[in-house]
């Protein structure tokens, strides 16, 4: 069997390219053709460390005229949104016949978007035989009410299957779109080797530099608390659009034991050494980083930012929630966890008994499982 995994900026920092690369791994072992779909890359191009190496491919910015109209400041000003949607105005219609040609070659294959954008284009190009799948990495409640909501809601009853990943989630997008979800988990990319002797007094959070990581809340919080523990030290591991704010907030702040790192493919070696994992976001979906935390025992503080992270944290489970936003409970959870070094380990070890469910043969099976159905029925 033939699967093609699509999303935006597949060389880009981000969960949804972790969760595409991790599939891709996964599906490939159970002996699986699996190509890679990359609808625009991205402006700070970087490498996730997979074990195979499958094709890929580009539909936009490919083009030499692109690329030099792409260098104009008129240009840059008067396009915005995603990489892809930028680029539209220029080569939509060359990007939707690189992949109708690519899907045409094997018609009988399966499409997998993970984006909305992605989504739309699949939609329109796809022969009646590919059996086409929309994995939406977002939580219901995080666009209720938006211009994604109604492009979900029309795509809901184009593909063969719609994917959320929570129950929840599944429930909360049936209902607002009339339509059956399904659910299926990310995958945990690796297996975690846990070693409670390398732990140091450390707090690390890791993702892209952006206004949905609101990594200034965990900077307030971590100010709140600095001073009362001098020989803890916070990590802010990542890169992105806000880097020069958060370096600017911690002079700011006078904040002294933080420090701010690039981006690694080496998280398991990050939460090997980390005691505490700190998540302050927005909105999420079903975060890669704080499965692979449960999985190394770390308890997590986090916001209450969606049911993903409800699933994988409650008070006293995997770690502790405080609402969105609220800088003096995420201080308080952190200086408790700081303080309480028994807590910790029975939260951790609490999260990790969690794990099972996020395992690469767990995850597999669903997806394949539900490949199957989906094909029967288009074959009857």
């Amino acid at each position: 069997m033939t699967i093609f995994l699509m999303c935006n900026r597949l060389d880009e920092i981000g969960g949804v390219q972790r969760v595409v690369r991790t599939l891709a791994d996964c599906f490939i072992s159970s002996g699986n053709r699996v190509e890679l779909i990359d609808i625009g890359g991205s402006d700070e191009p970087y490498r996730i460390v997979t074990a195979f190496k499958p094709i890929e491919h580009r539909l936009f910015g490919t083009s030499k005229s692109l690329r030099i109209l792409s260098r104009s400041a008129f240009i840059r000003k008067r396009l915005t949104g995603t990489r892809a949607e930028r680029t539209r105005f220029f080569e939509k219609r060359r990007a939707m016949q690189r992949l109708r040609a690519l899907l045409f070659s094997n018609p009988a294959c399966v499409c997998i978007a993970m984006d909305v954008f992605a989504a739309e284009l699949l939609a329109k190009v796809a022969p009646d035989e590919t059996t086409i799948i929309f994995q939406y990495h977002n939580s219901h409640s995080a666009i209720a009410g938006t211009r994604d909501a109604a492009r979900v809601r029309r795509l809901a009853s184009q593909f063969d299957a719609m994917v959320a990943l929570t129950k929840d989630d599944a429930d909360a997008f049936s209902k607002a779109n009339a339509g059956q979800w399904y659910f299926i988990d990310n995958p945990l990319p690796y297996e975690a080797t846990v070693s409670d002797g390398l732990r140091e007094n450390l707090i690390i959070t890791v993702g892209r530099f952006t206004q949905q990581k609101a990594f200034h809340i965990l900077l307030q919080a971590w100010a709140h608390i600095e001073a009362e523990v001098p020989n803890w030290k916070l990590e802010v591991v990542g890169s992105g659009p806000e880097e020069g704010r958060i370096r600017d907030l911690i002079r700011e702040l006078g904040l002294r034991n933080v420090s701010v790192h690039p981006p690694t493919n080496n998280i398991p070696r990050l939460l090997s050494r980390a005691s505490i994992y700190a998540l302050s976001s927005r909105y999420e979906g079903l975060p890669m980083v704080l499965i692979e935390a449960l999985a190394f025992r770390v308890p997590v503080v986090a916001t209450d930012c969606s049911p993903g992270v409800r699933q994988l944290v409650s008070q006293g489970h995997g770690g502790l929630l405080c609402p969105v936003g609220d800088t003096e409970t995420f201080a308080a959870h952190l200086l408790r966890l700081i303080r309480q070094p028994n807590l910790r380990k029975e939260i951790g070890d609490a999260g990790s008994k969690s794990v099972e469910r996020y395992r690469q043969p767990c995850v597999t099976a669903a997806w394949l499982e539900l490949i199957a159905n989906l094909r029967s029925r288009k074959n009857q």
